[in-house]
């Protein structure tokens, strides 16, 4: 995009914009619609942990512009603590106290609210920007949101044939 643009800013949205966990209320929402949730899961866990692999290596260079050890180092530390922390916090509770493992169950609608919760967020983040940058042209967001739009419906397309007939709604 930036060859084809000449702009890093909108290479660099695209890219954080494909690299974005979408999916995060997606088994609740499977949930509310009737759909197979492990199915969602599975893909959900795999994909995230696909991407955040390639992080370690895509970040460094993302932000240096350059593959070095120091920025790969950065880059593995931040998605440890963001990615193994919740994880290892998950298992040693499971340990701790097995009935916890229910708790998926009892509390499936607070990831809906919480996703929520924060589209709110990231909405007024995103106004607080836009008003802070008032030179910069709304064409430009629109650009941005082409941009997004482009890779979500390449996102869903592929997910479309993965799935097949059998899991086209999943």
């Amino acid at each position: 995009i930036a060859g084809l643009s000449g702009d890093k800013s909108l290479a660099d949205a695209a890219f954080f914009a494909a690299i974005t966990p979408t999916a995060s209320a997606a088994p609740v929402i499977m949930k509310f619609l009737g759909g197979n949730v492990s199915y969602i899961i599975t893909g959900f866990v795999l994909t995230n942990t696909l991407v955040s692999t390639a992080l370690f290596f895509m970040l460094p260079l993302m932000i240096t512009g350059e593959v070095n050890p120091a920025g790969f180092l950065n880059a593995a530390v931040n998605l440890v603590i963001l990615i193994g922390s919740p994880a290892i916090l998950a298992l040693v509770t499971r340990k701790i106290y097995p009935p916890s493992m229910e708790w998926a169950k009892k509390c499936g609608n607070l990831s809906f609210i919480l996703w929520v919760i924060l589209l709110c967020v990231i909405s007024g983040s995103a106004m607080k920007f836009f008003y802070s940058h008032p030179g910069i042209s709304y064409k430009y967001y629109f650009v941005i949101a082409g941009i997004s739009l482009l890779i979500c419906m390449v996102n869903f397309s592929l997910g479309y044939l993965i799935g097949g007939k059998q899991f086209a709604r999943e």
